[in-house]
């Protein structure tokens, strides 16, 4: 039953009618009790994440502030290197490098030969302007946007199209570290090492890597293993048997080297190893000995690990071999009978010293330069040639002989540049 309140009159349109009134609830319903409610809070905010990786102060200045700058030395391996991968059909010179890339072309060779995802379809193979060489970089770019390159190092199209060489090489460098050396596994490549170099006396204990620098490279490696005496523990530990004798040399090779001419000798026995075994090389003998390059070395160690770590060793635990494997009272694996030049293989205080003159670093250096040498180095030795090499023994505490040896050593790289590069002297990257 209605009330007359519930409804009204409607004069709208010149006729009366009956509108009903909705009904509306009361303020008191409304009205919440406040004896019985609650006062609710919304959640605190989770807490922060932590960083998952903080970089020094030092290394953000050095890979984000300074000037992009590269030397020459560090050019010449970086050429090395993109030969060493055969994807493109001329050799490259550091007199022709800058011609070969200058349309986007072998760039997206290089980046399609990391990241197969890249579709080679998309380039303009035939780039002949800087239009068409724009629109190529603009492809490799888009791929490139993942790895969190510099921009500071990256060439505009005018600059690719120009030959700008500086930039381009700089370009090459920042490639190398983001797209091909920081994915790779280098903490289990070094624990992989470690492992192996613990057998041969050769594991230092006490040497930390820091892989969370943030351009990727482990500072340290090139020191590490720049004696190349390691390098050469890791393939005889799976590649060594009685046929193989004369291929190691065992009797050539340092373990404890102490003159340049030492230091040499195994990077060179060293480097004809890794081409026996068909492992990639990013090396010449003298670069391992006088050119500092932490980078490099992490590849060069990766290219041993890829090819070794899943074959089955070669040494076993028989006593009647020459070399075999045994186990101390504590339960630790050692080599026996495995004889260096400088004495037996086994652990000595002397392992961890480093005598020979520091490296030049390559990697911090300012100055970029061609040597013009009077005369040119001889070929490396075969694997059947005694190394090139033979300097008297002299002692250490003549520093003058030291030096004057050292500066021969000097020269000789100098020698062997002007043989590899074979370009004028006014040709010079510079920073």
């Amino acid at each position: 039953m209605t009330r007359k309140d519930d409804y009204f009159i409607s004069l709208r349109g010149g006729s009366q009618r009956l509108v009903q009134i909705p009904k509306q609830s009361t303020l008191r319903n409304l009205k919440p009790k406040l004896s019985t409610s609650t006062l609710i809070t919304p959640p605190p905010p989770p807490p922060a994440k932590p960083r998952v990786t903080s970089y020094a102060h030092d290394d953000l200045v050095r890979t984000h502030l300074k000037k992009p700058k590269i030397t020459t030395k560090q050019l010449q391996q970086y050429i090395r290197w993109l030969n060493n991968l055969e994807i493109w059909p001329k050799i490259i010179t550091i007199e022709s490098y800058h011609i070969e890339l200058r349309n986007g072309v072998f760039l997206s060779h290089l980046l399609h030969n990391f990241v197969p995802e890249y579709l080679m379809g998309l380039v303009n193979r035939k780039a002949q302007s800087v239009r068409t060489t724009e629109s190529n970089l603009q492809l490799i770019l888009q791929c490139l946007s993942r790895f969190n390159l510099n921009v500071r190092k990256i060439p505009s199209a005018q600059q690719l199209w120009d030959g700008d060489r500086t930039m381009i090489a700089i370009f090459i460098q920042e490639i190398f570290i983001k797209v091909v050396l920081r994915p790779l596994p280098h903490k289990l490549v070094w624990t992989w090492c470690q492992e192996i170099l613990s057998i041969y006396y050769q594991a230092n204990p006490n040497q930390k890597m820091d892989f969370t620098t943030n351009d990727g490279i482990a500072h340290g490696y090139y020191e590490y293993f720049r004696s190349s005496i390691r390098m050469w523990c890791l393939m005889h530990y799976y590649y060594y048997d009685s046929t193989k004798h004369e291929i190691f040399a065992a009797n050539s090779v340092y373990m404890n080297p102490m003159e340049p001419s030492q230091y040499l000798s195994n990077a060179q026995r060293v480097c004809l190893l890794l081409k026996v075994l068909k492992i990639p090389l990013v090396w010449e003998p003298d670069w391992i000995v006088s050119s500092k390059s932490d980078a490099f070395m992490q590849l060069q160690l990766y290219h041993i690990y890829e090819k070794l770590h899943t074959m089955t060793k070669a040494l076993k635990t028989d006593e009647n071999d020459k070399i075999y494997l045994s186990k101390t009272d504590d339960g630790k694996v050692c080599v026996e009978g495995l004889i260096f030049t400088d004495g037996e293989c086994k652990e000595q205080a002397l392992t961890w010293q480093n005598i020979i003159p520091e490296a030049i670093n390559d990697e911090n250096s300012e100055c970029t330069e061609f040597f013009e040498p009077e005369e040119v180095l001889d070929e490396v030795p075969t694997i059947t040639q005694a190394p090139i090499y033979k300097e008297k023994p002299m002692k250490l505490a003549d520093s003058s002989a030291w030096n004057d040896e050292y500066t021969q050593m000097k020269q000789r790289i100098a020698m062997e540049e002007a043989k590899i590069m074979k370009i004028e002297e006014s040709v010079v990257i510079t920073s």
